[in-house]
């Protein structure tokens, strides 16, 4: 829930929340979670670049593909804030290489 706001979202990254993020999104122990809060940070343009550079994506689609129900939910709302990248050529390389989209 802290992840609402715009400037709670930069204090989030600033503090140096992404390695541990993309940590428990690869470990699958609390990914479900994970993937519902980088959904959340990405509602911020500048955070986008900064999940799919450290490689969100694949675990993303994995859990897409393979995970709970809550699971499959919370990476679907992360992929979405994420693929909003995708209208830009540069980016849309990296999600289409995920397999997030066609």
């Amino acid at each position: 829930q802290l992840a609402k706001d715009a400037a709670t979202r930069a204090l989030i990254i600033a503090a140096g929340a992404l390695p541990p993020l993309m940590e428990l999104l690869r470990a699958g122990t609390a990914n479900n979670m994970a993937a519902y809060t980088i959904g959340e940070l990405s509602k911020d343009v500048a955070n986008r670049a900064l999940f799919i550079t450290a490689g969100a994506l694949p675990p993303l689609v994995e859990l897409l593909r393979a995970g709970s129900e809550v699971g499959k939910g919370n990476a679907a709302y992360a992929v979405a804030a994420i693929v909003r990248l995708a209208q830009d050529a540069l980016t849309r390389a990296p999600v289409v290489a995920a397999g997030a989209l066609p």
